[in-house]
């Protein structure tokens, strides 16, 4: 069988890179560079609509996988305030009057963040600033009225006990 010939007697039709003549093989490396360049810049531009949300996402939320608050910790209180050795809760509703035998309790000394636990210190609040007047009646004492100044003239927000002082009662749900 002479050289080259394949079965049956047939020539080998590949063509070998190897024995093209040198001007035919580098006329061929501008096309290759070419496609191989666009199939990078392609794979690029998908890389980058998969990365930079990514990217953006995690930035976005950075601040948050940064603080070192609890699960339990991460969501604010309800309106509140400690006065007379109790902790009051808002209702979420106002009168324009108090009981004729409302009598003045004090002021609000001092507002602390509505995300921390409430302090058990008298006429604290998590919500109303300092100076809020506070007033209840002598006959139901389970409710404190605070004074609430609008446009349209004052109001009250009515209080309701919630627990005891000193029975160690988290307000908070439990976290499991």
């Amino acid at each position: 069988m002479p050289a080259g010939a394949g079965l049956h007697g047939r020539q080998a039709q590949i063509p070998l890179l190897s024995k093209r003549p040198v001007s035919e093989r580098t006329a061929l490396a501008p096309a290759f560079h070419q496609r191989f360049m666009k199939d990078i810049e392609r794979d690029m531009k998908y890389r980058n609509l998969i990365i930079l949300p990514l990217l953006i996402g995690v930035l976005a939320f950075a601040p948050y996988l940064m603080n070192p608050k609890t699960a339990s910790q991460s969501w604010d209180d309800p309106p509140q305030i400690f006065v007379n050795d109790s902790i009051y809760r808002g209702t979420g509703h106002t009168v324009s009057a108090i009981p004729d035998d409302a009598a003045y309790l004090g002021s609000i000394t001092e507002a602390v963040p509505q995300y921390e636990p409430m302090a058990h210190e008298n006429f604290r609040s998590n919500t109303l600033p300092a100076g809020t007047e506070l007033y209840s009646s002598a006959l139901d004492q389970s409710v404190v009225y605070a004074k609430v100044e609008t446009p349209s003239g004052e109001s009250y927000s009515k209080y309701e006990k919630s627990e005891p002082a000193g029975s160690g009662h988290d307000p908070r749900p439990s976290a499991g």
